[in-house]
Protein backbone atom coordinates (compact mmCIF):
# COMPACT_ATOMS: atom_id res chain seq x y z
CA UNK A 1 0.00 0.00 0.00
CA UNK A 2 1.62 3.21 -0.84
CA UNK A 3 1.75 6.18 1.25
CA UNK A 4 -0.17 9.50 1.60
CA UNK A 5 3.00 11.13 0.13
CA UNK A 6 4.04 8.96 -2.21
CA UNK A 7 -0.16 8.88 -3.06
CA UNK A 8 0.75 12.95 -4.05
CA UNK A 9 3.71 12.24 -5.66
CA UNK A 10 2.26 9.91 -8.06
CA UNK A 11 -0.40 12.60 -8.81
CA UNK A 12 1.57 15.40 -9.67
CA UNK A 13 3.31 13.40 -12.07
CA UNK A 14 0.41 12.26 -13.56
CA UNK A 15 -0.46 16.01 -13.32
CA UNK A 16 3.00 17.23 -14.97
CA UNK A 17 3.14 14.54 -17.70
CA UNK A 18 -0.60 15.31 -19.02
CA UNK A 19 0.54 18.71 -19.02
CA UNK A 20 3.58 18.06 -20.65
CA UNK A 21 6.08 19.47 -18.62
CA UNK A 22 9.86 18.20 -19.24
CA UNK A 23 11.38 15.42 -17.27
CA UNK A 24 14.13 17.70 -15.80
CA UNK A 25 11.63 19.84 -14.20
CA UNK A 26 9.44 17.21 -12.95
CA UNK A 27 12.00 15.16 -11.16
CA UNK A 28 15.15 17.01 -10.72
CA UNK A 29 18.58 15.22 -9.87
CA UNK A 30 18.68 16.93 -6.67
CA UNK A 31 15.26 15.55 -5.72
CA UNK A 32 15.55 11.93 -7.22
CA UNK A 33 18.78 11.72 -4.40
CA UNK A 34 16.69 12.81 -1.21
CA UNK A 35 14.06 10.42 -2.21
CA UNK A 36 17.00 7.67 -2.47
CA UNK A 37 18.64 8.82 0.86
CA UNK A 38 14.88 8.37 2.42
CA UNK A 39 13.57 11.76 2.78
CA UNK A 40 9.91 12.79 1.13
CA UNK A 41 10.26 15.84 -0.65
CA UNK A 42 8.01 18.30 -2.61
CA UNK A 43 8.85 18.26 -6.44
CA UNK A 44 10.14 22.10 -7.08
CA UNK A 45 7.01 22.83 -9.22
CA UNK A 46 4.51 22.67 -6.24
CA UNK A 47 6.99 24.61 -3.74
CA UNK A 48 6.75 27.99 -2.88
CA UNK A 49 8.50 30.70 -4.42
CA UNK A 50 10.05 31.23 -1.46
CA UNK A 51 11.42 27.77 -0.41
CA UNK A 52 12.37 26.90 -4.17
CA UNK A 53 14.49 30.29 -3.55
CA UNK A 54 16.42 29.25 -0.06
CA UNK A 55 16.66 25.51 -1.17
CA UNK A 56 18.16 26.30 -4.04
CA UNK A 57 20.53 28.96 -2.64
CA UNK A 58 21.50 26.57 0.41
CA UNK A 59 23.24 24.00 -1.62
CA UNK A 60 24.51 26.39 -4.68
CA UNK A 61 26.17 28.96 -2.84
CA UNK A 62 27.98 26.22 -0.47
CA UNK A 63 29.36 24.45 -3.76
CA UNK A 64 30.00 27.20 -5.45
CA UNK A 65 32.23 28.44 -3.23
CA UNK A 66 33.95 25.63 -2.41
CA UNK A 67 34.32 24.90 -6.39
CA UNK A 68 35.97 28.33 -6.84
CA UNK A 69 37.76 28.22 -3.38
CA UNK A 70 40.08 25.15 -5.20
CA UNK A 71 39.90 26.56 -8.17
CA UNK A 72 40.87 29.93 -8.10
CA UNK A 73 40.57 31.46 -4.78
CA UNK A 74 43.50 29.53 -2.94
CA UNK A 75 46.07 30.89 -4.94
CA UNK A 76 45.04 34.58 -5.09
CA UNK A 77 44.71 35.04 -1.44
CA UNK A 78 41.58 36.37 -1.15
CA UNK A 79 40.16 37.50 2.01
CA UNK A 80 37.61 34.39 3.44
CA UNK A 81 35.21 37.65 3.81
CA UNK A 82 35.33 38.45 0.38
CA UNK A 83 34.95 34.31 -0.57
CA UNK A 84 32.13 33.95 1.71
CA UNK A 85 30.25 36.74 0.75
CA UNK A 86 30.86 35.93 -3.21
CA UNK A 87 29.30 32.83 -2.15
CA UNK A 88 26.39 33.95 -0.61
CA UNK A 89 25.42 36.53 -3.24
CA UNK A 90 26.24 33.49 -5.64
CA UNK A 91 23.45 31.47 -4.15
CA UNK A 92 21.34 34.21 -3.49
CA UNK A 93 21.28 35.28 -7.21
CA UNK A 94 20.83 30.92 -9.02
CA UNK A 95 18.52 30.63 -6.11
CA UNK A 96 16.54 33.47 -7.55
CA UNK A 97 16.42 32.35 -11.02
CA UNK A 98 15.56 29.05 -10.23
CA UNK A 99 12.63 30.17 -8.05
CA UNK A 100 11.30 32.22 -10.76
CA UNK A 101 12.15 29.47 -13.58
CA UNK A 102 9.88 27.11 -11.32
CA UNK A 103 7.09 29.83 -10.41
CA UNK A 104 6.79 31.20 -14.01
CA UNK A 105 6.35 27.24 -14.83
CA UNK A 106 3.59 27.00 -12.36
CA UNK A 107 1.65 29.36 -13.35
CA UNK A 108 2.33 28.40 -17.11
CA UNK A 109 1.36 24.39 -15.95
CA UNK A 110 -1.48 25.80 -14.06
CA UNK A 111 -0.38 23.35 -12.20
CA UNK A 112 -2.68 21.92 -8.85
CA UNK A 113 -1.58 22.95 -5.25
CA UNK A 114 0.47 20.56 -3.58
CA UNK A 115 -2.05 20.39 -0.35
CA UNK A 116 -4.92 20.01 -2.56
CA UNK A 117 -3.69 16.92 -4.32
Amino acid sequence: MKTPYQQKLDRSQQELRVRRAERHARLPWLFRLFQKLGFEPIPPLYRSFLRNLVGTAAYFGPVWGGLMYFAAWSHTGLHPHIMITTSLFAGVLFGLMMAGYFYMKQRKLNLTAWDRL
